[in-house]
């Protein structure tokens, strides 16, 4: 039986980048709790259920992003969408701040910050159109709220991309705009700010990293879908313009 507080047995939820590492668990723990998903990616989650509805598309793309989110049919009263996507250009881990040419900052912040805002503002055009509750679920980063520590990445081929923390700075700006402006029409708008997820990176940099963090590990992937989906519930009602930090007290020091 669903929690009425934090089950979503009333809520379609539409996830972009349901294939990434934080995506698929999102979709999973939406659906968990009663969702029904709708999740776009350029690539295949592989995943099945009743509830999961699956549609190829690049996020980046405002014409697909469009035309997709004005497909889907639903009488449900509680819409909630989910930015996970993550998309950048092919030299993305190779742009370090003096290296970093002008083109290719503007190419990632128009495909990541843009592809938030076309997606915010549909979800936003979608609900007040639909008079019904709105949530939004967009993600940040640590490096959106605070200075990286390069120090982490010394003797692998790791970076931290230059353009990451304007992006994700923007992210939350855009965010708490929406917050204020649309609050009265019943649309709440966060922003998830992930710490390092775990994807099998250098053991050298695994080791650096926790050492930042008073918890003494990376986050898995279910740490963010579970917070993802207390935003989506009920129990989150009151909630609405916040940076939530999921970091395992990276930014607490």
């Amino acid at each position: 039986m669903q929690s009425v507080m934090f089950g979503l047995k009333d809520t379609v939820c539409i996830l972009t980048g349901a294939a990434g590492t934080i995506g698929k668990a999102c979709a999973l723990t939406l659906l968990e709790q009663g969702a029904e998903v709708f999740g776009c990616d350029v690539r295949s989650p592989e995943l099945e259920h009743p509830k999961f509805h699956f549609q190829h598309l690049d996020a980046s793309d405002a014409d697909q992003l469009t035309a997709y989110v004005g497909s889907i049919k639903s009488g449900a009263r509680r819409w909630a969408f989910i930015h996970a996507a993550y998309p950048r250009t092919e030299n993305w881990g190779k742009l370090g701040f003096l290296n970093v040419k002008q083109v290719d900052f503007d190419k990632n912040v128009q495909m990541q910050l843009g592809s938030a805002f076309a997606f915010s503002q549909l979800a936003v055009q979608r609900c007040i159109d639909e008079k019904c509750e709105g949530i939004l679920v967009n993600f940040g980063s640590i490096y959106g709220e605070l200075g990286p520590d390069l120090s982490i990445y010394n003797g692998t081929p790791m970076q931290n991309p230059s353009p990451y923390a304007a992006i994700k700075a923007g992210v939350a700006g855009l965010s708490r705009y929406i917050a204020t402006a649309y609050g009265a029409n019943g649309i709440r708008s966060n922003v998830i700010c992930p710490g390092g997820i775990f994807n099998a990176q250098p053991q050298s940099f695994v080791e650096a990293y926790q050492q930042n963090v008073p918890l003494g590990r990376m986050g898995q992937p279910s740490d963010i879908s579970g917070v993802v989906a207390f935003l989506c519930s009920p129990a989150a009602s009151y909630i609405t313009g916040q940076t939530i930090m999921v970091d395992g007290g990276w930014s607490a020091w």
